[in-house]
This record gives structure tokens, C-alpha cells and sequence, in this order.
């Protein structure tokens, strides 16, 4: 019950990058339901695929004794785990950006509604250039910041998924629907 109990925070947290559909659909050329439903089905058939190999594999090689981060299971050297090491850093590279944008857009929006309004207009308004930069290095500072203070991810992962991803996930959804 206790490893379980552990673990559903983690799924909660997975659950929460739902966020970034809203930039997505931004994104497309004609973002009709249609096409943003063909776009969520082949990125979450990818990772799921993806993660579904990886599982497995480390499960067939190890059975029980797979560690959690399956990339310690691996002898260090050998070419595969490499490989997985780099594809690590790659997606952790290019998702830090994705994450950051909503946080961004909505940290520069708190700034604008609650912020000083002779500060928000010193630095260019709620879309100017200089607040985009202070917010930008805020999140950047802040993620510098945990990133140094943490020994384990895993940690954060739990606290963030308990306390966060469930009021982002369950509780702001219904109170905005209510709301409406």
C-alpha cells in the first residue's frame, strides 16, 4: 500500500503536462479539432510506444531487480545506455522550453493583474520585451536554483505531484468550470 501510495503522485504529475495543447494548437496552420486530435494521438502513440520498449526491455533483462532509473541497471560503457543517455539530455534540452512558455506566459500575466502598474509599465507592459526577459530569467533562475538543491528528482517529482499536479489536474478544471 505504501509503494503505491508513493506512486500515484508521479502518475498525477504525468498527467499535468496537458498544459502545453494549448500552445500546440497555437502552433498548427489550421488547428480544426480534427487536426489537434490527429496531432495528441501520434504524440502520445509515440511515447507510449517509446516507453512501452523501454519497460519492457529493462523488465525481459532484469525482471524484479530493474532499478528505477533503468539507465543504472546497464553496464556504463555499453553502446545502448549511451545512446538512451544522450536521447535523455536531448529531451530534457528540448522540453525545458515547452514547460517554460505557459509559465512564462502566465507569470508575465500575474505580473501585469497584481504587479506594481508603474514597475509593469517600466518594463513594457504586460507583452513588452524587458518583463518577458525578467520572467524568463525568474523561471530559469528558480529551475537553477531546485536543480542545485536537490539530490534527487524523483523527490521533487512526488512533492510536485501531491501538492500541485492534483489542484492543476482535478481542482482548477471543476472551480473554472464552475466559475463559468
Amino acid at each position: 500500500v505504501l509503494d503505491i501510495l508513493r506512486a500515484i503522485p508521479v502518475f498525477v504529475f504525468s498527467y499535468t503536462c496537458h498544459q502545453n495543447i494549448i500552445s500546440i494548437t497555437n502552433e498548427l496552420v489550421r488547428p480544426t479539432p480534427r487536426r489537434v486530435l490527429t496531432a495528441t494521438v501520434i504524440a502520445i502513440s509515440l511515447a507510449l510506444g517509446l516507453y512501452l520498449l523501454v519497460g519492457i526491455g529493462g523488465y525481459s533483462t532484469y525482471g524484479d531487480w530493474v532499478s528505477s532509473d533503468i539507465l543504472k541497471s546497464y553496464p556504463e560503457h555499453a553502446t545502448l545506455p549511451v545512446i538512451g543517455r544522450v536521447a535523455i539530455a536531448f529531451v530534457v534540452t528540448t522540453c525545458y522550453p515547452m514547460q517554460i512558455h505557459p509559465g512564462r506566459n502566465s507569470l508575465m500575466s500575474l505580473a501585469a493583474k497584481f504587479g506594481p502598474p508603474g514597475c509593469v509599465a517600466a518594463l513594457g507592459g504586460e507583452r513588452g520585451t524587458p518583463l518577458l526577459l525578467v520572467a524568463t530569467s525568474l523561471l530559469v533562475a528558480g529551475s537553477i536554483g531546485v536543480a542545485l538543491a536537490v539530490s534527487s528528482l524523483g523527490v521533487m517529482l512526488t512533492i510536485i505531484g501531491s501538492i500541485c499536479s492534483t489542484s492543476v489536474s482535478f481542482i482548477v478544471p471543476g472551480g473554472c468550470y464552475v466559475a463559468l
